[in-house]
């Protein structure tokens, strides 16, 4: 993630972000995209 996005990543930092519900969503779809999943939104 810090490669991509060129801010300094470490897993404490995500953690803290996901407990405090401050993750940004291109934070998410790129972690998705690197554990090589699909993020798809679909309307219920």
């Amino acid at each position: 993630m810090s490669e991509k996005l060129g801010k300094p990543y470490t897993i404490h930092n995500i953690s803290g972000k996901l407990n405090r519900d401050t993750i940004k969503y291109s934070e998410i779809k790129l972690l998705y995209d690197i554990l090589g999943y699909e993020l798809v939104l679909r309307k219920k």
